[in-house]
């Protein structure tokens, strides 16, 4: 995308630095998409010690609820706790398994639906009032263990 797109503003750095502090998120759904579908998402953060300092876990809202509906939910909570707690990283990495959310919070990605939409560019906002540097990058689902159990905890 051009250097002139929202993703510019937010202070998007392509590596992240030793001292910056993680973030990870996940979400799924049983059901996907039907009426009845039941989504959850969970997160943590860890400092650049790798000393947890916030995790958190809930039902997905929306109608209808989809796995990448919970994602973003998992995503924009965990930002959210991060300014509720104001708390100051140098930076953050944000990481999980949903391909289409790292990329459509990046821009490398378009998004069509409107409520995935609307969940990105409120992600996008409360990093940019954050105002700290960041990145976000993918990672396999083995590596995401611990925010699926958590996503999984929630009844």
């Amino acid at each position: 995308m051009p250097a002139t797109d929202a993703t510019s503003a937010l202070r998007l750095i392509r590596e992240p630095r030793n001292d910056w502090w993680r973030i990870r998120f996940d979400g799924g759904c049983n059901g996907n998409g039907s009426p009845n579908a039941t989504g959850r998402w969970g997160f943590f953060v860890e400092c650049n010690l790798g000393v947890t300092q916030l995790e958190g876990s809930g039902k997905a809202k929306g109608d209808p609820v989809t796995n990448n509906l919970a994602e973003w939910q998992g995503l924009y909570h965990a930002l959210l706790g991060l300014t509720w707690q104001r708390i100051e990283p140098a930076g953050v990495l944000i990481e999980g398994d949903s391909q289409l959310v790292i990329h459509c919070l990046t821009g490398k990605w378009g998004s069509k639906t409107p409520a995935l939409t609307r969940l990105r560019d409120e992600c996008r906002a409360l990093l940019f009032d954050y105002g700290v540097p960041w990145a976000a990058r993918w990672i396999s689902r083995e590596r995401n263990e611990r925010c699926d159990r958590l996503a999984a905890s929630v009844r």
